[in-house]
């Protein structure tokens, strides 16, 4: 096929990319999604301009750029509007089907061959399989980055370090701690005493439902950390079968501050509580 039918037939998409964007936006169109027509109209159409430059230009590798940054921003886009990624996924081959079928009839019109249907496609083929990819890596790493934030919003919630007065601060402990949490409870635990600036930290187990012996081994790290860096720590409400469990591993508190109740522990930390009125 000769590169100047190639390029008018390029030329003829971008002429026509606003036609054939609305029927491809007829066909996928969901009215459930909060998204502007003209807007997404507008998107698509772009998306079959850059198809047409390529096949109107010389070099195809000159425009998967511009492809490519098309399809991040339709994954960005779709995932800030919230459509599922599997709706947009059985878009994209609406894109192709509708481009393959005005050309088609630009091939008709012309009396070619099928053989210069089938280079044409040989074409365009490798720049939508190229949007699929880069729409599903871009909606994906939204998606994984949404997850990270959620999750260190959890891990902040997780270490509720509490200030009392300027040097003591209390660590409130809930639910069960595994070998993860025990990790970051230390990181964190470290990094706003420093800040802080306290010289005691309770560390309150009473709402702890479980630990094991490599968590335990976390606390033992965490209290010698502290210690360390001047601040005293403070157990506080160790559960009876919580301590049970720690003794069956054969895990011993001899060196550590350990009282039974949260009250008990203000005092040791140069804290009093005034019970009356």
């Amino acid at each position: 096929m000769e590169n100047s039918i190639i390029k008018k037939m390029g030329q003829s998409l971008i002429a026509e990319n606003y036609s054939i964007a609305k029927e491809i936006h007829n066909n996928v169109f969901n009215k459930n999604h909060t998204i502007n027509e003209e807007e997404a109209l507008q998107y698509r159409a772009v998306f079959l301009t850059y198809i047409g430059e390529a096949l109107a230009g010389d070099e195809l590798e000159n425009h998967l750029g511009k492809v490519e940054e098309w399809a991040k921003g339709l994954g960005n886009y779709s995932y800030a509007k919230n459509i599922p990624l599997d709706e947009v996924m059985i878009d994209l081959p609406i894109y192709r089907n509708s481009i393959y079928s005005f050309l088609s009839q630009r091939f008709a019109e012309e009396k070619m061959t099928f053989a210069d249907f089938r280079s044409i496609i040989d074409q365009i083929d490798p720049i939508i399989d190229k949007v699929i990819y880069a729409f599903s890596q871009s909606y994906v790493n939204n998606h994984a980055a949404e997850f990270r934030k959620q999750s260190d919003e959890l891990i902040e919630l997780s270490v509720p370090i509490v200030p009392l007065t300027k040097n003591v601060a209390i660590l409130p402990l809930i639910g069960t701690l595994d070998t993860y949490r025990a990790k970051l409870l230390t990181e964190k635990t470290l990094e706003s005493a420093a800040t802080l600036g306290i010289t005691h930290l309770i560390i309150d187990l009473s709402g702890v439902h479980a630990v094991d012996a490599i968590v335990a081994q976390n606390l033992f790290q965490l209290h010698d950390a502290l210690k360390l860096i001047g601040v005293t720590a403070i157990i506080s409400g160790l559960r009876p079968e919580l301590a049970q469990t720690l003794v069956s591993l054969g895990i011993s508190f001899k060196n550590f501050l350990v009282v039974h109740s949260l009250p008990q522990a203000l005092p040791l930390a140069g804290l009093s509580i005034n019970l009356e009125g």
